[in-house]
């Protein structure tokens, strides 16, 4: 075959193939790209009010569950707080409990008979008028005073002439405090011994 033939040949080949590699070239990077953002996966959309109104359930389950441990505290607590009761009113010596207003908030049965005043008389009733006046009432809302200054008083001791009998009120008083440690009341407890007892006991 001539040369010259030979290389007109050649040329065209490398023409028709350099011309294929042109239209071929430029469609597979193309599918390369496209592949490869096939293969990447899709941003997650985020729902703000989705999120939210979960937050909002998960906040309402925690509260519910707050509730029924506070329901059965506040069971547990009135449950003691009515033996407390129970038990103070029916003690057999004479208790009350003033607060920081010098008014009656719990008297006993005993009290009821040693001042011959009913519980609901005295509920809510300034200790003063109770008393009446007189060193007994003088003495007795200085012990209760002192309570409430953070002091620890002395009881008192009063002589009462009953019929023939005398006997001798000894009276406490002692602090109530709430949890910050602050007196948010006086308990006032009086022994009753008749005077022929405290004779014999010196």
């Amino acid at each position: 075959m001539d040369s010259g033939i030979l290389q007109t040949a050649i040329t065209g080949q490398v023409q028709i193939i350099g011309l294929s590699l042109a239209l071929t070239l430029p469609f597979l990077f193309k599918k390369s790209k496209s592949d490869k953002n096939s293969t990447t996966s899709p941003i997650k959309q985020v729902d703000p009010i989705a999120e939210l109104r979960a937050e909002v359930a998960a906040l309402q389950a925690e509260n519910a569950a707050l509730r029924i441990d506070l329901h059965q505290i506040q069971s547990i607590q009135g449950a003691t707080l009515e033996r407390f009761r129970t038990t103070f009113y029916e003690i057999p010596l004479p208790c009350f409990t003033v607060n920081d207003q010098g008014h009656v908030i719990e008297w006993n049965r005993a009290c009821e008979a040693f001042f011959n005043l009913p519980e609901h008389q005295a509920i809510d009733r300034p200790m003063a008028d109770i008393l009446g006046q007189g060193i007994f009432r003088n003495d007795a809302e200085g012990m209760i005073y002192m309570v409430f200054l953070g002091m620890n008083p002395q009881p008192i001791e009063i002589e009462l002439q009953q019929g023939e009998q005398t006997r001798v009120v000894k009276w406490f008083a002692s602090p109530i405090m709430n949890r910050s440690g602050q007196v948010v009341g006086a308990l006032n407890t009086l022994a009753i011994i008749p005077k022929n007892e405290i004779s014999n006991q010196n």
